[in-house]
């Protein structure tokens, strides 16, 4: 069986366990966010380990950044306590304020964004 790793998750695994560079600049450096890098490394670690136990092929799948399907479920909230504003996505991670982890939060439209 073939594990396929894409150049996006091959460019993670480099920064991070080649370079050594911290998740900030991993991140930084792919033009993504720190949860989404990785997310990315994560799995791209999880391929890899697979491939070598189960003595898979790898292959690389050339994909740039801009070719990943976008997010389409990021989401605007505000925290009912603390009032920080932020955006998530609602699908992914833990709808809990970044600044004083509430998780008493306003939706976009009871915090007023839309109208």
């Amino acid at each position: 069986m073939k594990v396929e790793l894409t150049t996006i998750e091959l460019k993670a695994l480099e920064l991070k366990d080649i370079n050594n560079f911290n998740d900030k600049k991993c991140a930084s450096i792919m033009s993504i966010s720190v949860k989404e890098y990785n997310d990315i490394l994560n799995k791209a670690r999880e391929k890899v380990t697979k491939a070598l136990i189960d003595k898979d092929e790898i292959n690389i799948i050339d994909i740039s950044v801009n070719d990943e399907p976008k997010c389409t479920t990021l989401c605007k909230f505000r925290c009912a306590i603390c009032g920080q504003i932020y955006e998530i996505d609602y699908t992914k991670e833990d709808i809990k304020c970044p600044l004083c982890l509430s998780s008493k939060i306003m939706t976009n439209e009871e915090a007023g964004f839309l109208k």
